[in-house]
């Protein structure tokens, strides 16, 4: 939108996901415009961008690294990043993924100016997106996307004439980037909506919300909220229903239940019909630790 709008001086990108993003952004931008970054040499290479192309602003989305004071004093419209969150609830790493994992109804992004502290600057737009339920980070990453394209010309406008509010202090209760274990379902202490969500939030990213039975590792990635009778004295994660038809109903916490839909293991991506398939009946039961039969084995000889 920006290179629609003649506002574009060049794109740059981080060495670490050149392969990634050169024949993506190279397939709609002329291939000088798209300038590769190595951290090293970060402060050196944005300074001698400025003056070759006389750049007004520099705008950050989803930028790993942190930009200096030196190099944001050399723009005469000063350095602005765009977070996907209302700031300063957020701030960090992954707001979309935490965002989605708590069932917050709302979410975003913020355009605010770059200080010493991340996701800290002066305000000097926000827009609100409200999150539809089931809606998986995704989908919710390619709305906030097509929102901030739509809106282009009205943030160039603000930079070029708005005074940003005062600077804010941004919550730093998600600022990490989600572990491993962030991303393991707690099926005794998680109900079959907090699963959901979860499942939501590591769609596509990170491999699907993790399980296991034994040794195996399970990558979830959609599953649905399902009623059935209360069944008591069945452990959340186990199987209470499974057939090659319906596919596989588990027991969540508070004799909530999920279908899972799609999985990926090992062997590859997997429906519930195919995990029923291949032996996963009534009866059978996730876990939120991979257990290794063979130290159970080492132990018990001890």
């Amino acid at each position: 939108m920006l290179e629609q709008l003649g506002a574009l001086a060049g794109v740059c990108i981080p060495d670490t996901r050149s392969k990634e993003l050169l024949p993506q952004l190279s397939s709609f931008l002329n291939s000088e415009k798209v300038i590769v970054l190595s951290k090293e040499s970060l402060s050196e290479q944005l300074l001698q961008l400025q003056k070759k192309h006389q750049a007004d602003a520099l705008m950050g989305m989803t930028f790993p690294w942190y930009i200096s004071q030196e190099v944001i004093s050399h723009f005469p419209k000063s350095c602005w990043n765009i977070h996907f969150s209302l700031l300063p609830k957020y701030g960090g790493q992954d707001p979309v993924f935490w965002q989605i994992k708590n069932g917050e109804r709302y979410s975003g992004y913020t355009v605010h100016q770059m200080t010493s502290e991340a996701d800290s600057g002066p305000v000097l737009m926000q827009k609100e997106v409200q999150i539809i339920p089931g809606e998986h980070y995704g989908m919710l990453g390619l709305r906030l996307s097509q929102q901030l394209a739509n809106d282009a010309q009205t943030i160039l406008s603000k930079i070029e004439t708005s005074e940003p509010s005062p600077a804010i202090v941004a919550d730093k209760a998600y600022w990490k980037k989600p572990t491993e274990f962030d991303r393991v379902i707690q099926w005794e202490t998680q109900t079959a909506e907090d699963i959901q969500q979860l499942v939501n939030a590591c769609n596509p990213n990170y491999g699907g919300a993790i399980t296991y039975f034994q040794q195996d590792t399970i990558g979830i990635f959609e599953v649905a909220l399902v009623d059935y009778n209360v069944i008591n004295g069945i452990a959340p994660g186990t199987i209470v229903f499974a057939d090659d038809t319906n596919g596989i109903v588990v027991k969540c916490h508070n004799s909530s239940y999920l279908k899972l839909m799609v999985m990926q293991n090992q062997t590859g991506y997997l429906s519930g019909m195919k995990l029923y398939q291949m032996g996963f009946s009534q009866g059978v039961r996730f876990t939120s630790i991979q257990v290794n039969h063979q130290n159970a084995a080492s132990v018990a000889a001890h």
